[in-house]
C-alpha cells in the first residue's frame, strides 16, 4: 500500500526517475531514516516492492559499505588578547595552545607528541611551559599527565602485564600549554608566527605490532595430564594489548596542525577555509547538490563542482584584497595534473539555502558593496573523463592575492588545502521487456523496451544500449538497427526470429562501463500456405501458423474410393466418399510436437453447390470431422474450409475424405423427457426417477449422465428409473436423462442437482442409557444431543455383548425395534424362561431416509425370573450389569415382606376362636 507519509511521490510517469534518481529513505513517520552502524562490512540494499512492475530483477540496488572506527587528535591555539589566530604590534603577546582527542568511538592517546616552532622577524623570545621552553630554537612537548605506571602491555593467554612511563590523553580531558611572545621594541617591521604540529602518538589496543607466537596443548596424550612429552601441540599467532607501533591514522589531518601569526605593523593575509565537492546534480548539473565531499571522502564520476571558501585573515579589516583561486586536479597514481581552474566566482548549483556569489574584493569597506569578508569560488568537473572506473584524486585549491601591496600575502601557510578523494564509477543496471501486445508472427514490427539507471547520471542522459540476439540457427545477431534507436526499438522480425529466443541489451554509461546483460524472450510464429493437387483435380490449401523454422509442405494423392462407411455419431448408414485422398507432410511426427497458433485447410473438389458435404480426416480407420463450411467456387467445383485452431498439433499423414450425408439419415428422437427427480435412500444410494414426453419408438433410449457423464448409462426405453450406489454424503450430484438415438439426442431433456443424503446428519449422539423394570417389560431410556434429522430410532439387544458392525446387520423382530417417532425411550419384554438374564442393550437414530446410526453395546441390565408359569410373572431381584439390588426394589421387597406378615397374622386369629371343631385356614 502507498504510504504518502513516507514517499511523498504518488505517481511516476513512465520513463522518469523518482526525484532525480536520488531519494532519501523515510520512515511510516516521515522522518529520514538514520543508521547508525557498528564496525563492520556491510552491504546496503534498497528494494522496490510493487506488484506493478513486470520485470523484477532490476528492483533492488546493493551498495558496498565498510563501516571503521576512526581517531583524531584536535591542535589548536589562539592568542590570549583577541582569541584570535594573528595580532598586531608590539609588546608581550601570550598564546594557549590546546590538544584533544576526537573520533568515531572513546579512545586513549599515549605520548601525543607535538612540537613547536617560532619563526619570523621582530621577535627577542618565544617561551613556554613559563619560560622552560625555547620556541624560537624549537621544543616538543607531551601533550598529557605522566602516569608512572601505566598499562603497556597486556599478555592475552597468559595474566600477565607491563606497566611503565607513559603520559596520557584520555577521552574527553583536553591539554592545554601557555606560552609568549617578546617583541623588539627597537624594530619597526617584522612577521612572525608559531606552528605547532603533531608528530605522533600511541594507542593502546591489539594489533599486529603486539602479536606473538605461542605453543599451545590442544590435546594431553595418552596419559591425559599435560606435560611428560606426550601432550598434541599447536603454534598459535596471539595479538597482544599494546602501545607499540602506530598502526592507524589520524582521521582528520586538517586540524593536526595549528598556527599563529603576528605583525608589528599593518599584517596581509587572505586564506582559504575549506574546500568542498558538490555532486548529486540533475543532468548538466540542474539543480541543488544532494552530495557534500570533503577530504577523505568518496565520490561518483560524473558531474560535479568544487567549491571553495575563502576569508580575509589580515590585521585590518579595511585593507581589502582582490583575488583569484586556482583548483589543480591531480591523478594520485601517476597520472599527473588532469585538470586545472582558475575561478573567483560561484553563482549556480550551490547547495540549498546558499546564496550565488558574485564575485567581490575581501574584507569590509564600510557597506559599499564591493567587498565581503568571505568570498566562494566554484570549478566544474567530470572526474569520470577519461576512465570508466573512476579512481584517487588530489585536489588543491590555492588563493592568491591579485595587485596585492608590496609586502604581498604574508602568510603562505594558508593559502591552500588538499583534499584525497577515491572516485567510483557506479555500474548501470540494465532490464529489457517485449513491449509488443498479442502474438508476433514473422513480417510483423515487435517493439522492445530498454531501461538503464545509473546512480551517477539518474536521467540517463549518457547511456547507450547495445542490443543482440540469439537467431534461429544458433547465431548471435548484433542488431546496429535498435542500437541506434537506444531505450525502445521497433523491428520488424524475419525468419531467423522463429521460436521462442532471447534478446539481450547491454547499458553502457558515459564513461564506457558497462552493465551486466539483461535479456527478455520473444517468442515469434512463422506462418505459412502450403498448397498441393491431386491428379483428380482436388485441391488442399494448408494455412498453418506454428514457432518451428522446419520446412511445412502437405502432399495429396487420389486414393481408393471408400464405400459403406459408418462415421462417428452420424447414426447406422453406411456413406460413401465423395473425395479420397492420401495425405502427408513434410513435417512428419514433428507435426504432432510442434507448437500450433492457428491452423485451418481449403479442399476445391467437383461437386454440387447445394450438396451435403462433410470433410474427414482419419488415421487406422478412426475418423474425425475437421470441417463443414460450404462454399462456391465456379459452376463445377465447391471449397470445404476447416478451421482447426483448437487443435494443439499438426495434422499427421493420414486420409482426407469428403463424404456426403445420404438421404435416409436418421433423426433424433420425437421424444423428450418430461420431468425428473432424484431421492436419497439408505445405504447411500440414489434412486432417479423420470418420464417420457411422446411416443418413444424402436432404436429410441434413455441416457442417464452424472456430473461430467464420463461414463454414460444408456437404457432401455420402457426403463424410467435408475438407482446410483454409493453416493457421498453432503455431495451435489448433477443428473441428466435424455432420449437419445443413433443421431444424437432430443433438445427436450431433465436435469437435477441432488445432495446426497446416506447418514444421519447431524448424528444424533444418543447416550447415558437407563433401564426401569415395570412387570414383565423393562424400559429403556436415553439422552440425544441433536435430533433434527431423527425421526424415530432402533434400539437392539442381544445376550452378549456386540460391537457396531453387529447392530448395522441386525434387523427388526429378530434382536432390534423401531420407535415409532423420536421419543427417547422404548419398551422392551422380559425373557419368560426362569433363571438369570442379561441384555446389552444399543441405541442409533433413524433419518427420514432410512440411514441408521450403529453403535456397539452401550450398557447392559441383569434379571432373574423365578418360578416361571410362562407367564412372565413372579419377577425378583432385577440388577444392572454389575449385580448389586437397585435402590428402587427395597422398597418393593420389604413392601411384600410387610404384606405376607399382615395376612399370615390374619390366619392365625381365624384359628383361635375356641371351636375345635374348625379347620386351620392355612
Amino acid at each position: 500500500m502507498h504510504d504518502l507519509v513516507s514517499c511523498g511521490v504518488d505517481n511516476l510517469p513512465y520513463g522518469e526517475y523518482m526525484n532525480g534518481g536520488s531519494y532519501t529513505i523515510k520512515d511510516s513517520s516521515g522522518a529520514a531514516i538514520v543508521w547508525t552502524p557498528p564496525v563492520g562490512a556491510y552491504d546496503v540494499v534498497v528494494k522496490l516492492v510493487t506488484t506493478q512492475d513486470s520485470i523484477q530483477s532490476n528492483n533492488a540496488l546493493s551498495t558496498y559499505v565498510m563501516v571503521v572506527d576512526w581517531y583524531d587528535i584536535d591542535i589548536d591555539m589562539v592568542w590570549d588578547s583577541n582569541q584570535d589566530d594573528h595580532i598586531t604590534g608590539g609588546g608581550t603577546h601570550a598564546f594557549t595552545m590546546s590538544v584533544s582527542l576526537n573520533g568515531s568511538t572513546n579512545w586513549d592517546a599515549r605520548n601525543v607528541s607535538v612540537s613547536l616552532l617560532s619563526s619570523g622577524s621582530g621577535l627577542t623570545s618565544a617561551t613556554g611551559n613559563s619560560g622552560a621552553d625555547d620556541l624560537l630554537a624549537g621544543a616538543s612537548v607531551m601533550a598529557g599527565v605522566l602516569n608512572a605506571t601505566a598499562l603497556v602491555w597486556q599478555n592475552m593467554s597468559e595474566n600477565v602485564d607491563i606497566n611503565s612511563s607513559a603520559f596520557q590523553l584520555n577521552w574527553g580531558d583536553t591539554y592545554t600549554y601557555s606560552g609568549a611572545v617578546e617583541t623588539d621594541s627597537g624594530v619597526t617591521t617584522g612577521v612572525y608566527d608559531i606552528v605547532a604540529t603533531l608528530n605522533s602518538y600511541k594507542i593502546f589496543s591489539q594489533k599486529p605490532d603486539c602479536a606473538a607466537d605461542e605453543t599451545i596443548i590442544v590435546d594431553n596424550g595418552p596419559d591425559g595430564q599435560p606435560g611428560g612429552g606426550d601432550d598434541i601441540t599447536e603454534i598459535v599467532t596471539v595479538y597482544h594489548m599494546c602501545d607499540d607501533g602506530e598502526s592507524v591514522s589520524d582521521g582528520n589531518n586538517a586540524n593536526n596542525e595549528a598556527e599563529l601569526f603576528g605583525s608589528l605593523q599593518n599584517f596581509h593575509d587572505i586564506a582559504v577555509v575549506e574546500m568542498t565537492v558538490l555532486q548529486g546534480y540533475g543532468t548538466g548539473g540542474v539543480g541543488a547538490p544532494s552530495v557534500l565531499a570533503q577530504d577523505g571522502a568518496s565520490l561518483g564520476v560524473g558531474f560535479s563542482r568544487i567549491l571553495v571558501e575563502v576569508t580575509h585573515k589580515g590585521s585590518t579589516l579595511t585593507e581589502t584584497y582582490d583575488w583569484t583561486v586556482n583548483i589543480e586536479i591531480v591523478d594520485t597514481f601517476g597520472g599527473g595534473v588532469v585538470a586545472t581552474y582558475d575561478v573567483d566566482d560561484c553563482i549556480d548549483g550551490l547547495p540549498a539555502g546558499m546564496m550565488p556569489y558574485n564575485h567581490k574584493d575581501l574584507g569590509d569597506d564600510g557597506g559599499q558593496g564591493g567587498a565581503e569578508l568571505i568570498g566562494h569560488a566554484c570549478a566544474q568537473h567530470d572526474f569520470g573523463a577519461g576512465t570508466t572506473g573512476g579512481g584517487q584524486f588530489d585536489i588543491t585549491a590555492t588563493v592568491s592575492m591579485v595587485n596585492p601591496p608590496a609586502s604581498g600575502d604574508m602568510v603562505s601557510r594558508n593559502d591552500d588545502t588538499t583534499g584525497s578523494f577515491m572516485v567510483f564509477n557506479n555500474r548501470p543496471v540494465a532490464s529489457a521487456a517485449v513491449e509488443s501486445d498479442g502474438d508476433i508472427i514473422v513480417g510483423d514490427i515487435v517493439t522492445l523496451m530498454a531501461s538503464g539507471f545509473d546512480a551517477d547520471d539518474p536521467d540517463g542522459q549518457s547511456l547507450s544500449y547495445n542490443w543482440t540476439r540469439t537467431t534461429s540457427n544458433g547465431s548471435m545477431d548484433d542488431m546496429v538497427f535498435c542500437d541506434d534507436q537506444g531505450m525502445m526499438c521497433a523491428i520488424p522480425v524475419m525468419d531467423n526470429w522463429v521460436g521462442t529466443l532471447p534478446v539481450s541489451v547491454v547499458v553502457t554509461d558515459g564513461y564506457g562501463l558497462e552493465s551486466e546483460p539483461a535479456s527478455a524472450n520473444v517468442h515469434v510464429y512463422n506462418m505459412i500456405e502450403a498448397n498441393s493437387i491431386s491428379a483428380s483435380g482436388a485441391e488442399m490449401n494448408y494455412s498453418l501458423t506454428y514457432d518451428s523454422t522446419q520446412l511445412f509442405e502437405v502432399t495429396i494423392t487420389d486414393a481408393s474410393p471408400i464405400v459403406e462407411e459408418l462415421l462417428p455419431n452420424q447414426g447406422d448408414i453406411p456413406y460413401d466418399s465423395v473425395v479420397s485422398l492420401d495425405y502427408t507432410n513434410s513435417l512428419g511426427t514433428l507435426g504432432a510436437t510442434a507448437s500450433v497458433l492457428t491452423q485451418s485447410m481449403d479442399l476445391t473438389f467437383e461437386g454440387a453447390s447445394d450438396g451435403t458435404y462433410s470433410m474427414w480426416y482419419g488415421v487406422s480407420n478412426q475418423w474425425e470431422m475437421i470441417g463443414n463450411t460450404l462454399s462456391t467456387v465456379d459452376s463445377t467445383h465447391v471449397m470445404l474450409s476447416a478451421d482447426m485452431s483448437s487443435r494443439t498439433n499438426i495434422l499427421g499423414p493420414g486420409t482426407i475424405a469428403v463424404f456426403e450425408a445420404s438421404g435416409d439419415q436418421p433423426t433424433v428422437p420425437e421424444a423428450g423427457v418430461a420431468s425428473i427427480s432424484a431421492v436419497s435412500q439408505a445405504g447411500g444410494s440414489i434412486v432417479i426417477s423420470w418420464t417420457a414426453d411422446g411416443v418413444m419408438v424402436e432404436g429410441d433410449s434413455f441416457e442417464v449422465c452424472i456430473d461430467s457423464c464420463p461414463n454414460p448409462i444408456v437404457l432401455d426405453r420402457t426403463i424410467s428409473t435408475y438407482t446410483m450406489a454409493g453416493a457421498i454424503h453432503g455431495q451435489s450430484y448433477s443428473i441428466t436423462v435424455k432420449v437419445i438415438n443413433s443421431a444424437g439426442a432430443n433438445g427436450v431433456f431433465g436435469s437435477v442437482t441432488h445432495v446426497a443424503d446416506t447418514q444421519v446428519d447431524p448424528a444424533a449422539a444418543a447416550d447415558a442409557l437407563t433401564f426401569t423394570a415395570s412387570g414383565d417389560d423393562i424400559i429403556v431410556a436415553w439422552t440425544a444431543g441433536e435430533t433434527t434429522d431423527v425421526v424415530k430410532w432402533k434400539v437392539c439387544w442381544d445376550t452378549n455383548t456386540f460391537v457396531e458392525n453387529d447392530m448395522a446387520f441386525w434387523t427388526v423382530d429378530d434382536k432390534c425395534d423401531f420407535t415409532t417417532d423420536a421419543t427417547a425411550s422404548h419398551t422392551i419384554p422380559k425373557s419368560s424362561v426362569s433363571g438369570d438374564h442379561v441384555i446389552h442393550v444399543a441405541v442409533g437414530g433413524v433419518d427420514s431416509v432410512g440411514n441408521e446410526e450403529s453403535n456397539d453395546a452401550m450398557n447392559s441390565y441383569s434379571y432373574t425370573i423365578e418360578g416361571s408359569t410362562g407367564s412372565g410373572t413372579g419377577t425378583v431381584g432385577d440388577t444392572v450389569e454389575d449385580g448389586g439390588v437397585p435402590g428402587w426394589a427395597w422398597g418393593a421387597i420389604i413392601g411384600i415382606v410387610v404384606l405376607a406378615f399382615v395376612v399370615g397374622a390374619f390366619i392365625l386369629s381365624r384359628g383361635n376362636e375356641g371351636d375345635d371343631s374348625k379347620e386351620w385356614d392355612y
